[in-house]
């Protein structure tokens, strides 16, 4: 990953107008989006599953507990389950986790999730090696220093 890539990582973590939690549940991962400030969860599921319901219910304290310390009336958090991009076998669904993770990042995605996200097709071998190509180049530039 480039240094400018890194760069817009950290800035966006900073704003933090949404914050990225990659959930792993029964060996499945899933990224839940929290953005506090307009009262939504956006759950991205590379096999179009909901998040679990203990999950979902601590989610939902960490919005009440943040609307509670803000000052802010209680509101229905929105919830969001974009179809996006699908895996066909059992083994990838960390991968699909890491390229949303990059996608949001990258371009600064903090809205408009249901539009952003509603390609359901299967990442292709090119996409995947690149995107393997990517975090392995970021993770070997972090042990460099």
């Amino acid at each position: 990953m480039l240094a400018q890539e890194r760069k817009m990582m950290q800035d966006s973590l900073m704003a933090q107008e949404c914050q990225l939690l990659p959930f792993n549940h029964g060996g499945h991962w899933q990224l839940i989006i929290l953005c506090p400030k307009i009262n939504t969860v956006v759950v991205l599921c590379s096999l179009h599953w909901k998040l679990n319901s203990i999950m979902e219910k601590i989610v939902s304290s960490v919005f009440t507990v943040d609307q509670m310390a803000n000052g802010n009336r209680k509101n229905n958090t929105v919830w969001l389950y974009p179809k996006g991009r699908k895996q066909y076998n059992t083994n990838d669904c960390g991968y699909y986790v890491m390229k949303n993770m990059l996608d949001i990042v990258t371009a600064k995605i903090t809205e408009s999730w249901m539009e952003v996200f509603n390609d359901p097709s299967e990442l292709t071998a090119d996409e995947m090696y690149e995107l393997r190509l990517r975090w392995s180049t970021y993770f070997l530039e972090l042990l460099e220093g």
